[in-house]
């Protein structure tokens, strides 16, 4: 949100307004550094670049949008490292990752809302049908975070624990590969500005399970399958008739 009398083009971007619906997220303080930041940077700059419509809409929505500012709509897309050289089997072996699994690369914060997923494993696993996730994702510290420690405390009450794989963060072309043989990835964020993962799922051609929130729908469109983020049971649904992949 810089300020200059050079002629040099000041071009602003922010990735999401999640502040605005999920406050509980954010501390007091954190919010209003965001919003302050916001601000300059509609204030200093004449252009705007979102990363899909629905954050260019939120803008309108929350903040006024003097009559110069020209937003631009920049759907971003993943470049794929190359990882030909690497054997899936010996990643199997390294990750003692299953044959059969969906994979789940978000890190562990609270609007990822890998609850969901787990609520989910539950009600199938009660069916009698084993469902089995790959998670990565930076593992913050459980002691740290009530999120983490509520769905460790999930796994353990149920005895998922030979369901689930917390890889945390590993190197991405071993992700891209573990992406890459999954079932399907799933997405069950509450909240995105345009999905890095979702793009990363379509480059690679494997199929996406997403929440059914509006820019899920608008980087997927038809292409998607979507379930209510807040209900498990339309989520165990879905994954109950998947189609296998080999």
């Amino acid at each position: 949100p810089v300020r200059t009398d050079t002629k040099t083009k000041l071009v602003c971007w922010y990735a999401d307004l999640q502040q605005e619906y999920y406050p509980e997220f954010f501390t007091r303080r954190r919010i209003i550094e965001r919003r302050a930041r916001i601000r300059f940077m509609l204030r200093n700059s004449n252009d705007l670049v979102a990363s899909s419509q629905v954050v260019a809409d939120d803008f309108a929505k929350f903040f006024n949008i003097k009559d110069s500012m020209k937003i631009h709509i920049f759907h971003f897309a993943s470049v794929l490292d190359d990882f030909t050289n690497i054997s899936f089997d010996d990643l199997q072996i390294k990750y003692k990752v299953p044959s059969k699994y969906f994979m789940v690369s978000n890190q562990f914060h609270p609007h990822k809302n890998h609850k969901v997923l787990l609520e989910a494993m539950v009600i199938m696993k009660a069916k009698g049908i084993v469902l089995n996730y790959v998670f990565t994702g930076r593992f913050a510290n459980a002691t740290h975070s009530p999120f983490l420690k509520e769905i460790l405390q999930i796994v353990e009450d149920n005895s998922l624990q030979s369901q689930v794989n917390f890889l945390g963060v590993i190197p991405r072309v071993d992700q891209l590969l573990l992406m890459k043989h999954s079932q399907a990835v799933l997405q069950p964020t509450l909240f995105e500005g345009w999905s890095t993962v979702i793009e990363d799922a379509i480059s690679l051609q494997v199929p996406v399970v997403a929440s059914n929130i509006p820019v899920n729908i608008e980087q997927l469109g038809k292409d998607g399958v979507y379930f209510n983020p807040r209900n498990p049971s339309d989520l165990a649904e879905i994954l109950f008739d998947f189609p296998k992949r080999n």
